[in-house]
């Protein structure tokens, strides 16, 4: 079975689980203090939810997210 890139291979969205997963991305992982500037590339292929979840984790930790997009 093929998977088209930026698709789900589910039919639920693991919304909770990407929660805790950028949590963890910027606490543990790429620890972001208060006022660092962040920047976040995506391409058309890339899963939206997952990069604004992304941002907005960022965000939350103080942080100052930039999202770029660009074609794939």
């Amino acid at each position: 079975m093929g998977f088209r890139p930026g698709t789900e291979s589910r039919q639920e969205y693991l919304g909770i689980e990407l929660s805790l997963a950028v949590q963890k991305l910027v606490t543990e992982v790429r620890p972001v203090s208060p006022g660092d500037q962040v920047l976040i590339t995506a391409d058309t292929a890339s899963d939206a939810r997952v990069v604004q979840a992304t941002a907005g984790a960022v965000y939350a930790a103080g942080g100052v997210p930039v999202v770029l997009w660009h074609p794939m």
